[in-house]
């Protein structure tokens, strides 16, 4: 799973077709729990690309996907936003790998 450095994920969404992203905080266990079961996951999906972005620290990512809550995953194909859960349930996840590479 790669993280987004700068505040700069839309640029970063047009490079990457397919995109799964973990929207996180340090402060945040259930992310902290959730990023290595995601980065897992990554290494068996060569189709989609993986994302971590720290909410706390980009507000302009944070804002393309109106993130109130944390964790949360978002699922984009061609940069537009086609799904999102919020929590780490295992079962969502899954929803947004196979909504996403099923695009």
């Amino acid at each position: 799973m790669q993280e987004v450095q700068s505040d700069n994920l839309a640029e970063v969404l047009k490079d990457n077709p397919k995109a799964i992203v973990l929207f996180g905080a340090g402060w945040c266990g259930a992310c902290r729990l959730l990023k290595p079961k995601l980065s897992n996951i990554a290494k068996e999906q060569t189709d989609v690309t993986f994302l971590y972005v720290d909410a706390e620290k980009s507000p302009q990512s944070r804002e393309l996907a109106d993130i109130q809550n944390l964790p949360t995953t978002v699922g984009y194909v061609n940069s537009k936003l086609i799904i999102q859960k919020v929590g780490s349930k295992e079962e969502a996840i899954q929803e947004i790998i196979n909504e996403v590479t099923s695009n």
